[in-house]
């Protein structure tokens, strides 16, 4: 037995253990292999983010724009004071909003938040309390609270009358415009200190600030590339350093305004201008 024993026992050499198996090699060719492989698939998902990104934004940015135009119909139909102008054609537009499966409801309000019609699309809105308007600012009244140097103007007052611009013909100098057609009491504001409410079109930018800029009536402009009237549109330089680019919801300015036809080279170019002081508005 004792003979046999020594072939019974296995040698140190005979065992094996995974420290001493033999080191695996990878050829150069197999790491490029496997690098290709790994930077296809990172590629193709950098790919699919960016482009789920971008078909989410682009469905929001719809939307948006959407509702923008919606909104430019309803208004349409409204006059400045808050009455209906055309009932028959506000039913027509909000009766057609019903075939639209993004749209909950649908709220018309004048100036004073009075509702003036009202439909509700979705059927868990049937009894509930409606939101209030996401983004809209509070009246320009309330914006001045406390600041009794500032009075109160609205677009419906710049924009209430009919002026009419001179045609260019193609003479030099172009044809002066008509000066007696801004009223006594829309000029009665000149020089005074006050705050409008309207949408901003930035025209010029510098260290990320808005210096100067077009406070327009409405989004026609800014936004579906409308020419407003001489009387829907203030422009304004700031005399400070600047405000904050706000492109989609409504604003309002404080600034000392000037009421009457302005020229460059002859050309008319405005008739409201606005040393603007300070903006107030969402995100401000």
């Amino acid at each position: 037995m004792k003979k046999l024993r020594k072939f019974l026992t296995p040698l140190a050499a005979d065992s094996l253990a995974t420290l001493n198996l033999p080191p695996i090699r990878i050829g150069l060719l197999t790491k490029l292999n496997v690098l290709t492989v790994g930077l296809i698939v990172l590629t193709v998902i950098a790919i699919s983010a960016f482009y789920f990104t971008r078909q989410w934004y682009d469905e929001d940015e719809d939307l948006r724009l959407h509702g923008a135009a919606i909104a430019a119909t309803l208004a349409a139909v409204v006059d400045p004071d808050g009455a209906v102008a055309d009932t028959a054609r506000l039913d027509r537009v909000l009766d057609a909003l019903a075939a639209n499966p993004r749209i909950a409801y649908a709220t018309v309000e004048n100036a004073g938040r009075k509702v003036l019609a009202e439909r509700r699309f979705a059927p868990g809105l049937a009894n509930a309390t409606l939101p209030a308007p996401a983004g809209v600012a509070a009246s320009t009244e309330a914006a001045v609270v406390g600041k009794k140097d500032v009075t109160p103007i609205g677009f419906d007052k710049l924009a209430g009358f009919a002026y009419l611009a001179p045609e260019y013909t193609g003479t030099n100098p172009p044809p002066l415009p008509d000066t007696n057609q801004i009223p006594a009491a829309v000029r009665a504001f000149d020089g005074r200190k006050v705050a409008l409410k309207g949408f901003m079109l930035p025209l010029k930018v510098q260290e990320g600030k808005v210096t100067e800029l077009i406070l327009l009536r409405d989004q026609s402009m800014c936004c579906f590339g409308g020419v407003p009237k001489l009387n829907e549109f203030v422009t304004v330089k700031m005399t400070g350093g600047g405000t904050k680019a706000v492109m989609d919801q409504a604003v309002t300015l404080v600034g000392k305004l000037k009421v009457g036809e302005f020229t460059e080279n002859g050309y008319l170019l405005g008739i409201y201008q606005m040393d603007g002081e300070r903006v107030e508005g969402p995100g401000l």
